[in-house]
């Protein structure tokens, strides 16, 4: 004797990749992506730096500013003044590669701590006397 059925199929749930667990899996490596090129730029930095021979200073962000131990005649006036939080400072500057290969250049007039200019020129008004010349090094995450 033959019995045939038909038995019916148990319900499967689809798992299909939640957004929200993509969206983790895309900020994590974007995180271990800028952690590891501020790294490799830092080293770089360092590396520049350290074969100019000039003094440097550590500043927030991975920011160094170096400059010469000589300043202007017209700083004498205003010996001793540096930017704080909401002065108004003139800043020109040239951007570059580091390898010596020049990117940009400009002239911006901001408030201390609350323009919209790249991090570094908060940091380096902050250190920087009046007429002062310097080379302010930054990995491109904090520029």
């Amino acid at each position: 004797m033959l019995v045939a059925g038909c038995v019916e199929p148990q319900p499967q749930t689809l798992t299909l990749p939640r957004a929200a667990d993509q969206d983790k899996k895309v900020r994590q490596a974007m995180v271990e992506f800028n952690e590891a090129r501020f790294q490799e730029e830092c080293a770089a930095i360092d590396s520049a730096v350290f074969k100019t021979g000039l003094p440097s200073n550590i500043l927030p962000g991975g920011v160094l500013l170096q400059h010469g131990t000589t300043t202007p005649a017209i700083q004498d006036g205003l010996k001793g003044w540096q930017a704080a939080r909401g002065d108004r400072v003139h800043w020109a500057w040239e951007a570059y590669t580091l390898d010596g290969a020049s990117l940009t250049s400009g002239v911006d007039e901001f408030e201390v701590e609350r323009g919209a200019v790249p991090r570094a020129f908060h940091e380096a008004a902050q250190s920087l006397g009046h007429d002062v010349e310097a080379d302010v090094w930054s990995p491109s995450v904090s520029a």
